[in-house]
């Protein structure tokens, strides 16, 4: 994990490190779109994980409603009521080590989402800022999904009472990938803001 973000943060850095050679651009430029589809892809599949597997302290907003008409419809306690989804999740796993397997896989996916941003940020070419946006709002997406998912796991590992210790540091190397995440799309950001105010160009 270490050495990942390690990379991870030379690749960002490479954004910065010298001025954009602009007459590799054109022969480069296919190269960029690919990564950009890369990283929108990386975010796009690890949000839908986290919103699939219902890593979030918060009940999704449908959830929420159908508690809300069954409160109205049969009183406080209706069926309807929403339950408590880390004790639905320590319940459902079959091991502690599921919870585990589960933050170190989260924890890669955002390393590589982490990894995509950057070679987006530090590509070497003219990026569109609609392009740019793009990016940006793919690589803020996972991240808030990711942030979402550790304050879900932190929560269970408080309460699943086993394995404190491994819990403690698969957390931990999970906040390091979010982290990394967060400089990646903050290099995104900044690229595309030292672009000021030109119009969108597609």
């Amino acid at each position: 994990m270490a050495c990942a973000c390690a990379l991870i943060a030379f690749t960002v850095a490479g954004c910065a490190s010298g001025p954009i050679d602009m007459a590799r651009a054109p022969a480069e430029q296919a190269g960029v779109i690919a990564e950009e589809a890369a990283l929108r892809d990386t975010a796009g599949s690890l949000a839908a994980h986290v919103e699939a597997q219902g890593w979030t302290l918060t009940p999704p907003a449908g959830d929420a409603a159908l508690s809300l008409l069954g409160r109205l419809i049969g009183g406080q306690g209706a069926p309807a009521d929403i339950g408590d989804p880390v004790e639905d999740y320590i319940n459902a796993a079959t091991s502690p080590g599921r919870i585990s397997a589960d933050i170190s896989d989260l924890g890669l996916k955002t390393l590589q989402v982490a990894v995509d941003a950057g070679a987006v940020a530090a590509a070497p070419v003219v990026l569109s800022l609609s392009a740019l946006e793009r990016d940006i709002a793919a690589a803020e997406t996972a991240l808030g999904a990711v942030r979402r998912a550790r304050a879900f796991f932190a929560e269970v590992s408080a309460r699943a009472g086993t394995q404190a210790d491994l819990l403690s540091e698969k957390l931990a190397e999970l906040a390091a990938a979010e982290t990394a995440l967060a400089e990646a799309a903050d290099a995104l950001a900044e690229r595309r803001w030292s672009r000021g105010s030109e119009p969108l160009s597609g």
